[in-house]
């Protein structure tokens, strides 16, 4: 048997948190409440070439071990241009000053081949053990219609 647990949620209300974009009803703060009924959205389904993203900024180097998304509507079908990806850097987010070549930046768990919690469920986890201060997930999901 494997048992797979987490210890600590590093996005809570003193995290600071940028996207691409944000559809007005389901804003970005809709993550700190730590509750599926609470969702964020992204206003466009992205590309390749210019996913949507969310970076977390948690205020110093920090490292992850794990991480997961609950309750995602995500089709990430890799053959049809689809991404889901974790990235790490320690300069800053996209659109700050001094901000990492985030396209340069490797990838540090690939969440499209990531592990399902259970089957047909929308939780999907990667297990990972990197240390860094801004963490960005990249989504392009191109054949979601909602």
């Amino acid at each position: 048997m494997t048992m797979l647990y987490s210890l600590e949620n590093f996005i809570n209300s003193a995290t600071i948190l940028f996207s691409k974009t944000e559809d007005s009803l389901y804003v970005l703060e809709n993550l700190y409440a730590e509750r599926p009924s609470y969702p964020y959205r992204a206003t466009a389904v992205g590309s390749v070439a210019s996913p949507e993203w969310v970076c977390v900024d948690l205020w110093s180097p920090t490292n992850v071990t794990l991480v997961s998304i609950f309750n995602h509507n995500i089709q990430y079908l890799p053959t049809a241009g689809g991404v889901f990806r974790l990235k790490g850097c320690d300069d800053a987010c996209p659109g700050e000053s001094g901000a990492c070549d985030w396209g340069a930046q490797p990838v540090l768990v690939d969440l499209s081949t990531a592990s399902r919690m259970i089957e047909h469920f929308r939780n999907t986890y990667g297990k990972l053990n990197s240390t860094f201060r801004y963490w960005l997930l990249e989504v392009a999901d191109p054949t979601n219609a909602d």
